[in-house]
């Protein structure tokens, strides 16, 4: 009688640690994930904040955790390679409106 009250005692005790640990287990790893988490959420809403008219804004990586300093700087090449190419397509663009405007101006006044 007594060994089987022990197990039965074993048991009770089983089922209710090892679902709380379970539970307290997941918890503290959300936790950790959440906060683990913050920096890239921080480092996408700073992203989404450059447009096209804002292009010559940059990430500063001396802010930035270690695992994303990589990936601000490359971002900023990015950044600087479009913005490059921005210029030199508004610059053809003006470029050509100005060669342009001569043989009309000529058209017109015959």
């Amino acid at each position: 009688m007594d060994s089987l009250y022990m197990i039965g005692m074993f048991r009770r005790v089983l089922f209710t640690v090892v679902p709380a640990s379970i539970a307290v287990v997941c918890l503290v790893g959300l936790c950790i994930v959440r906060r683990s988490i913050r920096p890239l959420e921080a480092f996408s809403t700073r992203i989404e904040a450059i447009t096209h008219k804002t292009m010559g804004e940059r990430i500063n990586t001396a802010n930035e955790v270690k695992e994303l300093v990589g990936l601000a700087g490359s971002f900023n090449a990015m950044l600087d390679r479009l913005q490059r190419a921005f210029e030199s397509q508004r610059r053809l663009v003006s470029d050509a409106s100005h060669e342009l405007k001569t043989p009309v101006t000529v058209i017109k006044s015959q």
